[in-house]
């Protein structure tokens, strides 16, 4: 196969956040009340609390935890750079789009606040990933293919959650949920694990 050749989105990160909830447990709550200042010192605050909430077994699954945490990993993502996320940004734009995947995917009841604030911010989480992504494909990491299959599961799975704007902005980038599913084809190909490659391959032709 030719070299698979990306280039990163121009996408600004419109960072929102959802309006606090007093019926979830204080770590979601803290997480959330973090962000509000829009500092990167409460943004490290967010990460830890939301952190301690995904580790505990009353709020590890809730949707509300999912959504703040992709919330907070996005804006991780956003910020990576800043001397203050030093060691903290390692995957987080995958991470964002799999805490916002799981939301939805989620059969726990949701608040209808909580669905409109999440497809607001499905755009940050697949543009954070999107973004961390791209490296991948000039890297020399012999499990490229591998981790490449991850991010492309995930972005197809949230592309059809995400709103008009973004996917026009999507769109004027050449980027389609077909154009996504073509790359995540390829990169299955190399996928080390001949089972795994089989098995994404199958999935992209059932859809």
């Amino acid at each position: 196969m030719n070299k698979i050749m990306k280039s990163t989105l121009g996408l600004a990160l419109t960072l929102g956040f959802a309006q606090c909830s007093t019926a979830q447990i204080k770590a979601v709550n803290s997480a959330e009340y973090a962000l509000m200042s829009n500092t990167v010192e409460d943004l490290v605050i967010a990460k830890e609390e939301i952190d301690k909430a995904k580790l505990n077994p009353k709020t590890a699954e809730l949707p509300k935890m999912y959504l703040v945490r992709a919330d907070v990993y996005s804006r991780i993502a956003g910020a990576k750079g800043n001397e203050l996320l030093k060691g903290l940004t390692d995957k987080a734009g995958l991470e964002a789009t799999i805490s916002m995947n799981k939301f939805f995917q989620s059969t726990l009841p949701k608040k209808d606040d909580d669905l409109e604030t999440a497809i607001g911010l499905a755009g940050n989480s697949f543009a954070a990933a999107f973004n961390e992504s791209t490296p991948y494909f000039n890297s020399n990491d012999s499990l490229r293919f591998n981790e490449l299959c991850i991010y492309y599961g995930e972005l197809v799975a949230l592309y059809d959650k995400l709103d008009t704007s973004m996917s026009n902005n999507l769109a004027n980038n050449k980027i389609t949920k077909a154009s996504l599913m073509e790359t995540y084809a390829q990169v299955a190909s190399l996928h080390t694990d001949k089972a795994t490659r089989i098995k994404i391959i199958q999935g992209l032709v059932d859809q």
